[in-house]
């Protein structure tokens, strides 16, 4: 976790480099493990103790990916018959750190440092050995990028990209190690010796590898059937009400699921204490858009044993065409406490009658954000993501119901809001040219969409400036309609938060009847306030969402733990909820 900048619970922190990406280094050593190759990054021809062939390029700005590394000069590679001190088709690249011999990989000093031993450092962590076996699982299987499919395709491709070139190696190098001189039919045969001889055995093998080392478990995924028809898929569309059955292929073992996004096993190996567990078969009927995380834990034999994850995304059908991008603030003013792009915020309307369910739907284009489980939505209400949530509430004095990653462009962008499969919700792009509203632009006020607009949000005609200075997120301006009274809420209640237990955040749900001021506080187990949601502010009759970011009133994160949360809505109410935040 360091090396990715984080403290040890895999939180951010701001003082640590993030020194290493550890998805690119573990494709990396899959690209070294498959292939082969005895002289990258580290050679066999000096017993595997000193570096070789390989580039390495880090972003010296401060940037945020850290260290990632490439193949170079990988001519010991797709090799099926021993040559040099290579062994063919069985090398055998995954093993060099723990083999004994003088040919055990070893590293005394920053001279002979080469990425492999870093992996091989890391190995000796859980979490890293189950973040490799989720790459073996998506490059291995399924039509995956290591497949023996995929790897003839991507092979001929670039083999017919350099044919031509081919006559012209020949002739220069054809007799440099022979009497009689290589054509471009040797080269044709090699070709196709590979694709006959490496490809459709070579996954298998390392397969084996892999798993001797205890980088990829031996224990099976588990299974997705509905009306026990087995799913390969792993995006589907279905009417509500749809049943999945989750099915554990192994003899021992037990399925760990959760039906809201989060992975079923923690940091540090432990099972989320959110998962619901089921022994041989369990069935599911799904209501609402739903992401299905499962796991196989065996712990028979031993240690706990994790199968790599299965995930089913599952939409079920509903009519969005009633969401709208209703407004933007995309170059703000600076507040005394922060710069204008942290009060950056987008603001989503449900203009159709019915609510809305946004589960797992996501920004794609513009800023970064998806839409947690149970995210949803009633007719006439609005909805605010924000840059920073604790900039947004100093400011407006109500939370966002969530904060995105990225930034809006001051000159104008694409923003592309899709479904949990991908199907698109709202596509479209704004601009800061003549065209649009020129208040918008860094003068305080926002881009809000017209009352009597077309669906053509592209057409800078759709749009105008706010009325109110920063904005009206949250609210109606004066010249929009009024919600029903039919949405108002009889009594103030607090509906509880979700997902309870949580990591990164919770949404607190609640109603008030009446204008009143409404205070929403955060205290930890021994009572002591940790964050001001709601300070006292007025809000209008109507139901809320206020999403808590496990951030205390100065920005820092808090430690795991058990919080209570109170609200107090006028003189007459008062309830307090409890939750778990587990980092």
């Amino acid at each position: 976790y360091r090396l990715q900048g984080n403290n040890a619970d895999g939180s951010r922190n701001p003082d640590y480099d993030v020194m290493v990406d550890i998805d690119n280094l573990i494709d990396y050593m899959l690209i070294i493990f498959y292939g082969g190759n005895f002289d990258a990054p580290v050679t066999k021809f000096v017993a595997n103790k000193w570096p070789n062939n390989f580039f390495a390029i880090y972003d010296r700005r401060g940037g945020e990916t850290g260290f990632r590394f490439f193949v170079h000069d990988a001519e010991h590679t797709l090799l099926t018959i021993p040559v040099f001190v290579g062994s063919g088709l069985k090398e055998n690249r995954v093993n060099i750190g723990t083999i004994g011999g003088d040919a055990r990989m070893t590293v005394t000093s920053f001279e002979n440092f080469h990425p492999q031993w870093i992996h091989h450092r890391l190995t000796a962590h859980a979490d890293y050995r189950a973040r490799f076996a989720e790459h073996v699982q998506e490059h291995f299987f399924d039509g995956g990028a290591l497949t023996p499919k995929m790897n003839e395709m991507r092979f001929l491709r670039r083999a017919d990209q350099i044919e031509k070139a081919i006559i012209a190696e020949s002739a220069r190098w054809g007799d440099a190690h022979t009497d009689e001189a290589h054509t471009q039919e040797d080269w044709r045969r090699g070709i196709d010796h590979i694709v006959a001889n490496y490809f459709p055995v070579r996954g298998d093998i390392v397969l084996e590898q892999l798993r001797d080392a205890g980088l990829y478990p031996t224990l099976l995924r588990a299974g997705f059937l509905t009306e026990g028809t087995p799913l390969t898929q792993s995006i589907r569309k279905v009417p509500a009400s749809t049943r999945i059955t989750l099915e554990n292929p192994n003899d021992s073992g037990q399925i760990i699921y959760t039906l809201d996004g989060s992975d079923p096993r923690l940091a540090g190996g432990r099972p989320s204490p959110i998962a619901k567990t089921a022994l041989a078969t369990t069935t599911i009927t799904v209501q609402n858009t739903s992401v299905v995380k499962a796991r196989i834990l065996a712990t028979e034999s031993g240690p706990e044993v994790w199968s790599t994850l299965r995930q089913l995304i599952l939409e079920v059908d509903a009519d969005l065409s009633g969401i709208r991008i209703s407004e933007i603030h995309y170059n703000p003013l600076a507040s005394d406490d922060f710069p204008g792009r942290d009060l950056e915020f987008v603001e989503l309307l449900n203009a159709g009658s019915e609510l809305v369910n946004l589960s797992f739907a996501a920004f794609i284009n513009g800023i970064d954000y998806t839409f947690p489980a149970n995210s949803e939505l009633p007719p006439g209400r609005f909805l605010i993501l924000a840059a920073n949530s604790q900039a947004f509430a100093n400011r407006y004095t109500i939370a966002p119901f969530g904060e995105f990653a990225g930034q809006l462009n001051n000159g104008g962008e694409r923003l592309t809001l899709s479904t949990a499969i991908g199907d698109t919700i709202l596509n479209f792009k704004y601009d800061d040219n003549k065209d649009w509203p020129s208040e918008a632009d860094g003068t305080g006020f926002s881009l809000v969409l017209k009352e009597d607009h077309t669906q053509d949000f592209s057409d800078p005609r759709q749009w105008r400036s706010s009325t109110r200075l920063h904005g009206s997120p949250g609210r109606a301006e004066a010249s929009t309609a009024v919600e029903p009274a039919a949405n108002v809420p009889e009594t103030s209640r607090l509906r509880g938060n979700w997902p309870n237990p949580f990591n990164a955040s919770t949404v607190i749900a609640f109603d008030v009847p009446g204008s009143v001021p409404v205070h929403l506080l955060i205290h930890d187990a021994l009572g002591r306030r940790v964050r001001a949601l709601h300070r006292g502010e007025i809000l209008a009759p109507g139901s809320y969402r206020t999403t808590w970011n496990g951030l205390d009133d100065q920005g820092r994160p808090v430690a795991s733990g058990v919080y209570l949360y109170r609200l107090v809505a006028g003189e007459e109410f008062a309830a307090v909820g409890r939750m778990a935040l587990i980092r």
